[in-house]
């Protein structure tokens, strides 16, 4: 065990004490009055010669060096557990100090010249940057607060300025002395400059120490005292240094003293400070290891224990000594504990042959690595032999090396004699049945047919016994058919006792009649019932009762050996026997129950139980099965099943009984849980609104449907019940098959396919299928979901939106104000708008004044009068830039011809007219160059080496043509040698004729050294009668520009590959949202989408909550899931707060607080706003440190996915506004005139379908148009809307109610008979009369209402037919008096 650690000093230091420490308190006093003193004495030289205070000095200094460059070290050396800037602070701006005390030293008046002359000025001079270097330093660390903390790149950085800055100021002070102002004048003293710096420095020293002051207050850390303390003395320490006039009176000395013991005191606090962290780490890791020391102690303990308490003996071996054993297996052989510790291991074997033999069989397989297991005969201590299951496993302690072997004992005695005694009894089964003297027949008692037969009844009936199998048991016995077939029936079903006895005549092959003994016996093989016949010839009945009489002494002898529990009784009920697995069972020991009663043994209650069963066998002999729940000793319920039979004498008198017992507790509760669970899944699926199929997956048979099915193919539910899944389903019966087989091994769960209905319609549906085992039956469940009306939707407005959204002109949609209300992207993109700017404007934000007033009354008045206005507009984008458009601008009418919008279709023909003014500039230009052209020229004389330059193509190269020798070398040697290969290979194939001119792109070196790339181009322009070139002339152009902008497009088009490929998966998940029909649809989009997006980044998607406290929900994320909080108010994020873009790439920016841990390093968060509306937040955070390029990348994607986000989730939001406008009545919340008409239909259908009845009502309000013309409109309105609440209110359901028109209402009461309608309508009627209407702060009088019922007739598909007579009984209910209901006849 280790020793724990000793105590350090700094253990013994205060760490947090409310008053400063007195030590330190001490020291700071008896510094200010060692100052004071000083500073009221009169000036007292203490050396005459400045030399003799050389010494004292440098010891001083080296002392004050020593100390700064601990601090140094100790700083430096903590940043692998101190991150802290202050240490790194001091650390840096130490070893400044230190260098240049050193330098200070080195050039103090009497010292060795140090590359100019030492002198007390020049020792200033590195003195002074050292002060002011610490006091900044001290500063910084006073402002920072102890968190800040640097990373490792800052780290060396600093060091490297540092070391940098030194650097500078030593070069300065040692070559160039004259640039410091002066700070000493020998015979003077020291100058205003000085003293003015040391006062400059005292100053910072004051502000540092008030800023600490300040933190020790609030912290009370003895860190920050020390701190405080040494920033004091050094304070002092400065101040002294200004009152000296020589460099050897005793302010100077106090002076560099005081700076020593500064120094000391910060080493001493950084010291203590980086220490204390490391100590209390190591400290805690002590404490943890002994803990660890503890637990591993006491698992060893509970290991011990374990292992003496185990079923199964354990051995450790090793050289073939026992090591190790447990208690187990002391005792498995006879031995006392510890006894057989050191001894061989073939003391546990009856001899040494079964010792080596062991051996041999199982080291060969340990040694491979692998276990052994085999049965093997021990001997115990006694001599007792055993049978033991031993396991072998080789114990490793190297990789080469076996550290002995571990061997585990199971006694396999019973398990042996166990499984002998099945042998025997299956053994005793097949000699029974196979017996030559009892004929034995196996009969399937379903067919009568014979299913086994031994060779006795072969012989007996004179049949081989292959061909016995092949016949039925009617053809030997002389019993009608029916009757033998009934028999067998009522035994094989339990209505008749399971054994059996009778006597009747059998017929022989030779056709003899012979009397027979028949015993039938009901048995259970291979999960079947068979009947078991043992026919007796009655003529040789005694032998055959002796045999009886043997067999049964043999078939006791089996059941003892049985590992099931049986029991055997006497008459009186006294047990007489039992096997093992009873006694076990039932927990009793043999003396308890050998020769007891029921009632000596068991509980009263099951005492009466089983004496009632054993008096009603024995009054009924023969066999008796049936089933109670009994407690075991410990309180449980069992339930168990007795098997008994009574025994007999050999003259047929009752002897006993003889049981078993089953115990069927497990199985009893399994099948209680499986059903439940099929009473679970049947409720759910009758009752399931989708509908379901239920399928045979290898018949592809329909086992099952429910209402919803039949409600939606048109077929009865019996009549799906008869069906194939093909008769519904258009893929070819082997399509079928192949998709039933993947769904049945759940390769799939999620199917397309187009199924049939009854009326030969064709619909597009989407199914879930899956795996269902039911009732025993492996089966395929389907749920169906029509999705016809989805796909033609989804299909029609993707259509339309890319045709519009897609279109290469400008759309645009204005109301007839002209204020926009749609615009395309590329309207959007042209204008450099954005939809929410120019939503609700109108295009004169467009107006540059370029286009005419006139051109624009021309415009409105063609509009205006229905008419078409085509022109051409210079219009003004969003940042200024001017562009010219061909518009197309034609009125928008509605349904009933009325003027609605204007649609403006433009195209943007900016890059027309400027084609044209470049043609223009074109032409212009070229008739400058044929003027005089910028390129330089050159002629080549071939023939004679001389060229002609142009002064253009000297000045390109920066020299004057008078510095060109005229000659070909001159273009030679100014080419790049780099280049002059190729370009020779040029000309020579232009020479030789295999290229029509000359064009090559080379560098040539120019008057100042630069490499500039020029273009050559020539062509020959003479040749000899031999096709020789002769003289080629061509242009020398400056193309270095060119090449450089190429070298900036490789890397653009790099850029531009990735953005198209992020704008690829943008436009896909666009595509995506806009095929969305519900909200979830889209959030899983976006999380998908955006995870391919911002793949090195992490974020989600929050969306307002519907609840009444403002609130968002995180619906969606990617990368780190647990980035954002799963809900937060809006307040906690600044980009909701001001309503813009919020980004943070510093911890000093604001940061937002809807992080579930710490705010990532940095983040966008997006604001989705609609039309003013906050609807949700788009959050981004960089996985990593990214660049500035790659952050405004990120910038500019998530404010693209962030667009496309909230347009398809407002879509969504007003698609499912509308689909509610669609169906439902405005004023009074009912469904209208259009849904009724769409789902009266159907509701017909189904109700005959299913026979269930239809009721329809017309209701009217009762004098309505007084209510219009006594109060107006709005209080008839407050009427309509009173009737469809109370309406809303009323109904059950799937009960339909509909504003009809006006003031008539209809109501739909599906599965309602005549007699229940009239009574609900009439309750309702009455509840429409106590209704209280309020406007304009009065009741208005009592509503009443007359009602026309009409029910359904059968096969009536009409429904316009129904309507019409519920009308027709409305009009009568009106007639007779109204407020009443009338039923149509």
């Amino acid at each position: 065990m280790k020793t724990p650690l000793p105590a350090l000093p700094l253990e013994s230091l205060p760490i947090a004490s409310r008053s400063f420490p007195v030590a330190l308190l001490a020291q700071g006093g008896l510094a200010l009055g060692l100052m004071m003193v000083v500073a009221l004495m009169p000036p007292l030289p203490l050396f005459n010669d400045p030399h003799y205070y050389l010494s004292l000095h440098t010891t001083l200094e080296f002392l004050s060096i020593a100390a700064a460059l601990m601090i140094f070290t100790v700083g430096w050396f903590s940043f692998s557990h101190e991150r802290g800037a202050r240490f790194q602070i001091l650390a840096c701006a130490f070893l400044a100090v230190a260098l240049l005390d050193f330098v200070h030293t080195l050039s103090y008046l009497g010292m060795p010249d140090l590359v100019t002359p030492s002198s007390i000025e020049k020792a200033i001079n590195f003195w002074l940057p050292a002060r002011m270097i610490s006091a900044l330093a001290l500063l910084m660390v006073a402002l920072l607060s102890a968190e800040t903390s640097l990373n490792r790149t800052i780290h060396w950085l600093a060091l490297v300025a540092t070391l940098t800055l030194i650097g500078a100021i030593i070069t300065l002070g040692l070559f160039f002395p004259d640039t410091a102002p002066r700070t000493f004048i020998l015979g003077e003293g020291l100058t205003p400059f000085k003293n003015g710096m040391e006062y400059a420095v005292s100053v910072v020293y004051s502000i540092a120490l008030a800023l600490l002051i300040r933190e020790w207050r609030r912290e009370h850390d003895y860190f920050c005292a020390l701190l405080v303390t040494g920033l004091w003395i050094l304070l002092l320490g400065e101040l002294t240094l200004t009152l000296y006039t020589t460099v050897t009176d005793l302010p100077n000395l106090l002076g560099h003293i005081f700076k020593t013991w500064g120094s000391g005191l910060v080493f001493w606090a950084i010291y203590t400070q980086a220490l204390r962290e490391p100590h209390r780490r190591l400290q805690e890791s002590e404490r943890r290891l002994a803990r660890s020391e503890k637990q591993a102690r006491a698992l060893l303990q509970e290991n011990q224990i374990l292992l003496d308490n185990a079923f199964v003996g354990i051995l450790l071996v090793q050289d073939r000594h026992l090591i190790w054993l447990n208690r187990r297996a002391e005792t498995l052989f006879g031995y006392a504990p510890g006894e057989l510790n050191g001894v061989t291991a073939e003391v546990l074997y009856p001899n040494h042959a079964a010792f080596l033999a062991l051996g041999a069989r199982a080291y060969p397989v340990i040694h491979q690595g692998e276990i052994f297991a085999g049965e093997v005969e021990l001997a115990r201590k006694d001599g007792s032999r055993f049978w033991c299951l031993m396991r072998g496993q080789a114990l490793a302690c190297g990789q080469q090396q076996l550290d002995g072997f571990i061997w585990i004992l199971e006694d396999m005695t019973e398990r042996r004699q166990a499984r002998q005694a099945l042998e025997d009894a299956a053994d005793l089964y097949r000699a029974i049945f196979e017996s030559r003297d009892v004929i034995k027949i196996l009969i399937d008692p379903e067919n009568g047919r014979i299913v086994d037969a031994n060779q006795a009844a072969a012989g007996f009936y004179g049949i081989p016994r292959e061909n016995l199998r092949q016949r039925e048991v009617w053809e030997f016995s002389t019993t009608p058919r029916e009757e033998l077939l009934a028999l067998l029936t009522e035994i094989s079903t339990g209505r008749a006792d399971m054994t059996v006895e009778r006597q009747t005549w059998h017929r022989r092959a030779n056709g003899k009649l012979c009397e027979v003994g028949l015993h039938l016996d009901l048995i259970h093989r291979e999960n079947r019932t068979f009947l078991l016949a043992t026919v007796l010839d009655l003529t040789e009945r005694k032998r055959v009762e002796a045999a009886t009489q043997t067999s049964l002494a043999f078939q006791k002898e089996l059941m003892d050996a049985i590992p099931s529990p049986v029991f055997y009784k006497d008459v009186q009920g006294r047990y007489l026997g039992f096997n093992g697995a009873f006694t076990e069972l039932f927990q009793r020991s043999e003396e308890e129950l050998l020769g007891k009663t029921v009632y000596d043994c068991w509980p009263r209650e099951a005492a009466d139980t089983f004496s009632t069963k054993d008096r009603e066998l024995f009054e009924n002999p023969g066999v008796q099965i049936y089933e109670t729940q009994m407690n075991n000793p410990q309180g449980e319920p069992h339930t168990l099943v007795f098997h008994k039979a009574t025994l007999h004498y050999p003259d047929g008198s009752l002897r006993g009984l003889i049981g078993f017992v089953l115990d069927i507790t497990e199985r009893k509760a399994a099948e209680v849980a499986l059903q439940h669970s099929e009473l679970r899944f049947r409720t759910i699926f009758t009752a399931s609104k989708v509908a379901m199929l239920l399928v045979n997956p290898d018949t592809g048979d329909i086992v099952g449907a429910n209402t919803a099915a039949s409600d939606y193919y048109g077929y009865p539910v019996d009549q799906l019940c008869q069906m194939k899944i093909s008769a519904i389903n258009t893929l070819t019966p082997e399509q079928i098959a192949e998709e039933m087989r993947r769904a049945n091994q759940e390769e799939r769960s999620h199917f397309h396919f187009q199924h049939r209905l009854a009326s030969g319609e064709v619909r597009d549906v989407e199914v879930h299928s899956g795996p269902l085992e039911l009732d025993g039956r492996p089966l395929l469940y389907s749920l169906i979901h029509d999705i016809t009306d989805r796909r033609r939707l989804q299909a029609e407005r993707r259509k339309l939106s890319q045709a519009v959204e897609q279109s290469p002109a400008s759309i645009v949609i204005t109301d007839l104000e002209g204020r926009i209300e749609y615009a395309n992207h590329q309207f959007l993109q042209i204008t450099g708008y954005t939809l929410e700017e120019v939503l609700g404007q109108n295009p004169r934000i467009l107006k540059s004044g370029e286009t005419s007033l006139e051109e624009y009354q021309a415009l409105w008045n063609a509009i205006s009068h229905g008419q078409t206005w085509q022109g051409v507009l210079h219009n003004r984008k969003k940042n200024g830039e001017l562009y010219w458009e061909l518009a197309h601008i034609s009125p928008m009418y509605d349904e009933q011809g009325q003027l609605t919008h204007y649609l403006g279709v433009k195209e943007n023909i900016t890059a027309q007219k400027a084609a044209e003014d470049a043609l223009r500039a074109s032409e212009e230009r070229l008739q400058r160059v044929l003027e005089g052209a910028n390129d330089g020229f050159w002629d080549w004389n071939i023939v004679t080496g001389e060229v002609l330059f142009s002064p253009r193509w000297a000045e390109m190269l920066g020299y004057e043509l008078a510095e060109i020798a005229p000659q070909i070398h001159s273009w030679e040697q100014q080419v790049h040698p780099d280049d002059l290969l190729q370009c020779q290979a040029v000309l020579q194939a232009h020479f030789a004729g295999d290229t029509p001119r000359y064009q090559c792109e080379y560098r040539m070196q120019a008057k100042n050294g630069e490499w500039r790339w020029m273009l050559g181009r020539g062509k020959v322009t003479a040749r000899d009668a031999q096709g020789q070139p002769l003289r080629i002339a061509g242009t020398h152009t400056d193309i270095t520009e060119r090449r450089r902008m190429e070298e900036a497009l490789r890397g653009s088009l790099i850029e531009v590959r990735r953005h198209d490929a992020r704008m690829i998966a943008l436009n896909r998940m666009n595509d995506l949202l806009l095929s969305c029909e519900t909200r979830e649809e889209a959030y899983r989009i976006i999380a998908r989408s955006a995870g391919r997006l911002f793949a090195w980044c992490n974020g989600g998607l929050a969306m307002m909550s519907e609840n009444a406290a403002p609130e968002l929900q995180v619906v969606a994320t990617w990368g780190d899931a647990n980035t954002l909080a799963a809900t937060f108010p809006p307040s906690h994020c600044w980009a909701l707060r001001r309503r813009e873009l919020h980004e943070v790439t510093d911890p000093t920016n604001a940061q937002c607080q809807h992080f579930s841990h710490s705010p990532p390093s940095a983040y966008l968060c997006v604001p989705l706003t609609v039309r003013g509306e906050t609807i949700g937040l788009l959050h981004v955070s960089a996985s990593g440190a990214q660049s500035d390029g790659q952050f405004r990348e990120l910038h500019t994607l998530a404010i693209a996915v962030g667009e496309a986000t909230k347009l398809a989730l407002s879509n969504i939001k007003l698609q499912e506004a509308l689909r509610e406008q669609a169906i439902r009545d405005p004023l009074t919340g009912l469904f209208n005139r259009r849904y009724l008409d769409e789902t009266l239909l159907r509701e017909l259908h189904r109700c005959q379908r299913q026979g269930e009845p239809l009721v329809a009502a017309m209701l009217d309000v009762d004098h309505f148009k007084r209510f219009n013309d006594a109060y107006g409109h709005e209080a008839g309105d407050s009427v309509l809307r009173v009737l469809g609440d109370l309406l809303n209110h009323s109904l059950r359901a799937g009960d339909i109610a509909c504003r009809y028109g006006g003031e008539e209402l209809t109501v739909i009461l599906p599965g309602s008979t005549l007699d229940d309608a009239r009574s609900r309508l009439d309750s309702l009627r009455r509840a429409i009369m106590q209704q209280r209407v309020v406007y304009q702060g009065g009741d208005l009088p009592a509503i009443t209402v007359s009602i026309g019922v009409a029910a359904a007739k059968a096969q009536e598909v009409d429904f316009a037919a129904l309507l019409s007579r519920a009308d027709a009984a409305l009009y009568q209910a009106k007639e007779g008096g109204r407020n009443r209901i009338i039923v149509a006849s």
